[in-house]
């Protein structure tokens, strides 16, 4: 039971994270990454992974998810970079975070309306989602 939340959860962020970058805002405003107004030089792309958004609508709730977005530039991330089987903080820098405008259900669960930092277990055959209520 527990695995369907997580695949589930892991494929709703998919769906608000990729109606992003289609530019849908499904009637809602878009906020400013975080970055755009941290106090963090953004000349300096040393790190060369960008802080992004993405929103979407559950049912009636509002969904965040705040992350960087990592660049490859040509390495081997699973099993190389990030090893297969650790905990990994999903999203470079810093742990990638969802918030819930109110308490969802999924698969029978309810996950009460807040902000999580998400982690994962990435495997060679599944992954495993973590969430820590911040």
């Amino acid at each position: 039971m527990m695995n369907k939340l997580i695949y589930t959860l892991a494929l709703g962020l998919l769906i608000v994270s990729c109606q992003n970058k289609k530019g849908e805002n499904g009637g809602h405003e878009h906020h400013q990454p975080e970055a755009a107004t941290s106090t963090v030089d953004q000349s300096d792309n040393s790190k060369k992974s960008i802080p992004q958004e993405a929103h979407g609508n559950v049912g009636d709730a509002h969904v965040s998810v705040y992350y960087h977005s990592p660049a490859v530039r040509s390495r081997v991330i699973w099993g190389g970079l990030v090893p297969f089987d650790e905990v990994w903080v999903a999203g470079a820098h810093s742990a990638t975070s969802i918030e819930f405008s109110k308490a969802i259900e999924i698969e029978g669960t309810t996950i009460p309306k807040g902000k999580y930092a998400f982690f994962t277990i990435p495997g060679q055959e599944r992954w495993t989602l973590i969430l820590n209520k911040n």
